[in-house]
Formats: C-alpha cells, structure tokens, sequence
C-alpha cells in the first residue's frame, strides 16, 4: 500500500515521531515484507540493506506491526509498517 499523503503522526508509536511515507516492497511467497526503497522530501531513497527487523507494538491503540532497521546511502533509517501502511521514524534524522 502507498501512502498518498504524507502526514506527521506524532506520539503514535512509543512517543516518538513518525511520518507517513510512500515504501516500495516486494512481498515474497511466504508473506515476508521487503522494503525496497521509499520516498522522503521529494527523493526515492533506496535501501541498501535490512539491518533489522522485529515485531512492535503500539500500547497505546493496541496495534501490532514490524519495524526495520535499514541503511541508506550508509545512514540507519527507522521505518515501521502497520497494516499495510509505512511510517518513516523522525525523532533520530538529522536533516
């Protein structure tokens, strides 16, 4: 799913900062989520590497989904899906 209009979400995981972002992934055959790059501030940035993935969740509204740990251009980024929408951390981008 791509989200067509970007919007800051603040304080709806854990506190921290997130921005609705347009991901590009590949699903494979057995479910697994791969994303493949993603669009910020105008640019497609592509990622180069999955350097984590693990379960999260929202106490908050009871929602659970995965966030990654990937690199780009060799800086981490912090993204989160939930329910098939992506989320880009903020709250550690120095831009």
């Amino acid at each position: 799913m791509i989200n067509e209009r970007p919007e800051e979400v603040s304080g709806l995981y854990d506190g921290e900062e997130w921005l609705a972002i347009a991901v590009e992934a590949r699903v494979k055959t057995d479910g697994e989520i791969l994303p493949l790059s993603f669009m910020w501030e105008g640019r497609r940035l592509v990622i180069e590497k999955i350097l984590d993935k693990q379960p999260a969740r929202n106490r908050k509204l009871l929602r659970s989904g995965l966030r990654y740990l990937v690199c780009i251009e060799g800086r981490p980024y912090s993204l989160f899906v939930d329910r098939g929408c992506w989320y880009l951390d903020l709250k550690n981008l120095n831009t």
